[in-house]
């Protein structure tokens, strides 16, 4: 979200978010049906149960990479996002170093502590994201008929942007959350926890795209890089209340370090289920230097990293490691049972 979503679509932008959420709630399902399939398993032992062992392991080290990969943009946001705004005369590589070993620190110390620090993280921004919505209005930037005209250039443009969003970046990566399902004391809660959940997420990128739009203008967010950091800086309470970009990169940090923790636990968890051993935690040394080689490379060049993550990753990665595996695993696996059913001896008359 930090690059905004739909911004091709102009005052549009919203109705891509609408149509993406609803993408999403429709991965959720499908997620949620493979799980049904394979109750207290994690995506790689569903793997394991529909294709033969080796293309198993093939495609779950893919996986591993592909968290790993995730793992390393979202590193290469928030370095960018801090050089940019909080630390412009620290190098780089120092904030990337810093970050790579807190999300460490997090992942040794075991989900649940992660997952507590996610509760407390929670009641935290949720008043922040509120000030942050109304904050403009209060400030007298909106102009709500940066809205008008709906539709102007027809759903091409709409649709165009939609996919594939629909279906990956961001709605797609709670894939990753198929890692973490064994951990779910009641896993009969998922579905209706998951759909409630992607709804708040749809509703919270809603708000803060119309707060974008009518505050800075769909014109200066298809060219801006962050545009919701550019709404934020607009705030300016009495005189008194201003330049809060601060707070909100603060709060861009702390999300996404989360989602660091959450992929990195993934990738290292994943790696465990690979090589057959015991203990995840010895991989996650080796897979956080991976992840911060790439996350160096990819920031050489901001332009660069930015096309990579708005062009690349949710066709090349995205479609096929969010959408198409899982696809191919149900298919496989109800070919499998009418095979089955095909096989099972005839009653003699």
């Amino acid at each position: 979200m930090l690059y905004g979503i739909g911004t091709h679509a102009n005052q549009d932008a919203w109705i891509v978010v609408l149509i993406s959420m609803l993408g999403g709630m429709s991965l959720i399902l499908l997620y949620c049906w493979l799980l049904k399939l394979f109750p207290d398993a994690t995506l790689f032992h569903m793997f394991e149960n529909v294709f033969n062992k080796y293309l198993a392991k093939i495609i779950s080290f893919l996986y591993v990479l592909y968290f790993a990969i995730i793992a390393s943009h979202v590193i290469g946001d928030i370095t960018t996002l801090t050089s940019l705004y909080i630390l412009s005369e620290t190098p780089p590589i120092i904030i990337e170093i810093i970050i790579t070993l807190i999300a460490m620190y997090g992942v040794f110390l075991g989900i649940e502590t992660f997952a507590r620090f996610g509760i407390l993280v929670f009641i935290f921004i949720v008043p922040l994201i509120f000030f942050f919505f109304i904050g403009p209005i209060l400030s007298n930037q909106a102009n709500f008929e940066q809205l008008l005209p709906i539709l102007e250039n027809g759903w091409r443009p709409i649709f165009k942007e939609s996919f594939p969003l629909i279906f990956t970046n961001p709605f797609g990566e709670i894939i990753v959350f198929l890692m973490i399902i064994p951990y779910v004391t009641n896993n009969q809660k998922v579905l209706p926890v998951a759909l409630l959940s992607m709804l708040s997420i749809g509703i919270l990128f809603l708000t803060i795209t119309v707060t974008n739009i009518v505050t800075i203008g769909p014109k200066f967010i298809e060219i801006s890089l962050y545009p919701t950091i550019q709404a934020i800086r607009g705030i300016n309470i009495l005189n008194f209340i201003q330049r809060v970009e601060g707070l909100a990169v603060f709060l861009f940090l702390i999300l996404n370090y989360m989602k660091i923790m959450i992929f990195l636990f993934a990738a290292a968890t994943g790696a465990n289920i690979v090589f057959k051993t015991n203990n995840y935690r010895k991989y996650i040394i080796p897979i956080s230097i991976v992840v911060f080689i790439l996350s160096h490379l990819s920031i050489q060049d901001v332009v660069l990293h930015l096309y990579i993550d708005t062009h690349i990753v949710p066709y090349a990665i995205g479609l096929p490691f969010e959408l198409g595996f899982v696809i191919l695993a149900l298919g496989v696996y109800y070919i499998k049972e009418l095979l089955k059913i095909d096989k099972k001896p005839k009653a003699v008359k």
